[in-house]
């Protein structure tokens, strides 16, 4: 089924009761050199997050906080979601982790005071 036009809350509302959330990397030029946005609100969801070892995902996710995948394929993703489904205690401490790394690298309140750290100092 393909949503469109999904009002905000109710995106979150999918997001947060989803088995698993994916955000399919490829091995190429464009992928390695971008970091999806959407990755954070998928960390917030608190869902475990299907993705590809490609360019700085590797700095942030490991096998404790996502299912990485090493290739670009359906099949890889297939095996990921049904390894969560078979394993839901599992993939519910992978998504603790990934959780928690939003909340350590990606959340506004982790730089805050930092930030007004640095401006004291000037």
């Amino acid at each position: 089924m393909v949503m469109t036009d999904i009002p905000y809350a109710d995106l979150v509302n999918l997001y947060v009761n989803s088995e698993a959330l994916i955000i399919p990397m490829r091995d190429n030029d464009q992928d390695k050199a971008r970091f999806p946005h959407k990755i954070g609100e998928y960390c917030a969801a608190g869902r475990p997050i299907i993705t590809n070892k490609v360019g700085e995902i590797l700095n942030y996710f490991n096998e404790s906080n996502s299912y990485l995948c090493s290739d670009y394929n359906i099949t890889e993703y297939a095996e990921a979601m049904a390894r969560i489904i078979s394993d839901p205690l599992h993939a519910n401490d992978v998504a603790k982790h990934s959780h928690q790394t939003g909340l350590l690298h990606f959340n506004y309140r982790s730089y805050s005071k930092p930030i007004v750290n640095l401006f004291d100092q000037a």
